[in-house]
C-alpha cells in the first residue's frame, strides 16, 4: 500500500513525550541519539500499512539513518516503548491507538462522500422530480415567508380561533410594528361591523392591521404628491375641471 504525500503531512506527537519515564531512561542511557532513533522508528511505523515493521530489516534502518543495528534493537526491545508480535514485526501500541481513531474518522468521511455521490448519480426516488435551481429558490422563499408570517403573528394557529382584541392590544401591536395605524380608529371600524370582513367573520386581526399599514402608506404617499403639486402652483396651468379637482384634494388633506 503506497501512502500519499498528504498522509505524511499529519502526525500526532505529544509535546511532552520527552517527559515519559520510559523516554527519560532511554535518554539517560543513549542520550539524544536514542531519542532520535525512537522518533525515526515511530515515523517509519506511521508510513506502514498496518503500522508495523519487520525486525529483520532493522540493520537496513540503521545504515540508512547512520546508527548501529544494536542501538536500534535496544530502543525497540529495551524500554517497553515497542512490542514485537509473533510474526517478528515490531509496533508501537501508542501509535496504533492514535491511528485507529484517525483511520476510523477517515473511513466515515469517505463513506459519507460515497453515499453523496451515489445519491447524485441515482437521482430522486421514482415519481419525485429533481428540483431545478429555480424551483429550489422558490421553495426557500416560500419557507422564509411562512416563517416571517408566523413570527409576525399571522400563523395558522391564529386563523383557527378569533379573539377580539382590545384597543390596548391593537396599540401594542402597532407600536411593535412601528406603523401609522390609529388603534382607536381600527377598533371602532371593525367593532361597528361586528368584526366582519365582507360576509365572513374576521379570522385574524393582526393580518387586518397589515392591510391598514399598506393602505396608510399608499394614502400618505398620494397626499404628499398632491400637496407638493398644489404648493408648486401647477393647478393654475390646468383646466377649470382640474383646478376644482385639486381644490377638492387640498380640502381633503
Amino acid at each position: 500500500m503506497v501512502r500519499s504525500a498528504k498522509d505524511a503531512f499529519y502526525f500526532p506527537h505529544d509535546s511532552n513525550a520527552k517527559d515519559d519515564p520510559k523516554i527519560v531512561m532511554l535518554m539517560e542511557q543513549l542520550g539524544l541519539e536514542g531519542y532520535g532513533i525512537f522518533w525515526v522508528l515511530i515515523e517509519v511505523l506511521r508510513d506502514q500499512p498496518e503500522y508495523r515493521y519487520p525486525m529483520a530489516l532493522t540493520s537496513a534502518l540503521a545504515r540508512r539513518f547512520c546508527t548501529t543495528k544494536e542501538k536500534v534493537e535496544i530502543v525497540i526491545t529495551g524500554y517497553s516503548l515497542f512490542e514485537v508480535d509473533g510474526d517478528n514485526f515490531f509496533l508501537s501500541p501508542s501509535l496504533c491507538r492514535r491511528m485507529l481513531f484517525i483511520d476510523d474518522k477517515r473511513k466515515k468521511l469517505a463513506e459519507a462522500g460515497r453515499k453523496g455521490r451515489e445519491k447524485q448519480l441515482i437521482g430522486p426516488p421514482p415519481g419525485q422530480a429533481q428540483a431545478t435551481p429555480g424551483q429550489e429558490k422558490k421553495r426557500k422563499e416560500k419557507e422564509s415567508k411562512e416563517k416571517e408570517s408566523k413570527e409576525g403573528g399571522v400563523g395558522e394557529d391564529d386563523k383557527k380561533i378569533f379573539s377580539k382584541p382590545s384597543v390596548a392590544d391593537i396599540s401594542a401591536y402597532c407600536q411593535e410594528r412601528a406603523n401609522k395605524v390609529d388603534p382607536d380608529s381600527f377598533f371602532n371600524f371593525y367593532e361597528s361591523k361586528n368584526w366582519m370582513v365582507g360576509k365572513n367573520k374576521m379570522a385574524n386581526w393582526k393580518a387586518a392591521v397589515h392591510t391598514w399599514e399598506r393602505k396608510a402608506g399608499a394614502s400618505q404617499k398620494k397626499s404628499c404628491d398632491l400637496c407638493r403639486y398644489w404648493q408648486e402652483g401647477n393647478c393654475r396651468d390646468r383646466s377649470e375641471a382640474q383646478r376644482k379637482k385639486c381644490t377638492a384634494y387640498q380640502e381633503a388633506l
